[in-house]
């Protein structure tokens, strides 16, 4: 490439390494030269060796998401802008549903790398109560008679729940029951129940 007298640089944009050779020859009669040569180390691009990956990518807000990656050929390898190893792992717990940004930046700047992953969150669902009876329901005043308090939850959030019925106890077990002395005198029980998210 003949540059012109009044040109001082020359942009270039090599795929690989390569040598360049500056060449200068004056206009006098004896038309002498002189020359430099230049190298420009041009690193490989980044390669993605395990894609970017959300396990699971549909949470319920309260629960936690796993994000993977792995990257090669990287000068640096950023999460959402925080550096972090080329191959690795997080554990996020985001609220809303969140995008992340992984970026492998190149060596030279001009072959970068991103990687967009979604984890979609959903509000926690409230906990149905299917059933919850009392057998006997009926009984003397003065008796003895042990009453069995049984109910039946259906927790689709399936992070756990945490039955309450005061005067009986707090239970874990979405399906169970507890065996209680019948009261002396007409007695509501109330159960209420709590998810886990």
């Amino acid at each position: 490439y003949n540059v012109p007298p009044g040109q001082r640089f020359l942009d270039v944009r090599p795929s690989s390494t390569s040598t360049y050779t500056v060449t200068v020859t004056s206009n006098d009669c004896s038309a002498q030269t002189a020359s430099q040569a230049l190298t420009v180390p041009v690193g490989a691009c980044p390669t993605i060796t395990s894609p970017f990956s959300a396990t699971p990518s549909n949470i319920i807000r309260g629960a936690s998401s796993t994000l993977q990656w792995g990257i090669s050929n990287a000068a640096q390898v950023l999460l959402d802008g925080t550096p972090v190893s080329t191959t690795g792992s997080r554990v996020v717990s985001p609220n809303v549903t969140t995008t992340y940004r992984l970026s492998a930046v190149s060596g030279n700047g001009s072959c970068d790398v991103d990687q967009f992953i979604t984890v979609n969150v959903a509000a926690c669902p409230t906990p149905q109560i299917m059933s919850f009876t009392a057998t006997p329901n009926a009984v003397l005043i003065g008796g003895n008679s042990m009453v069995r308090l049984a109910w039946s939850i259906n927790d689709t959030s399936g992070t756990g729940v945490t039955i309450t019925i005061p005067g009986a106890g707090t239970f874990t077990n979405p399906n169970s029951f507890v065996d209680i002395t019948q009261p002396q005198s007409t007695t509501i029980y109330t159960l209420s129940v709590t998810s886990g998210c």
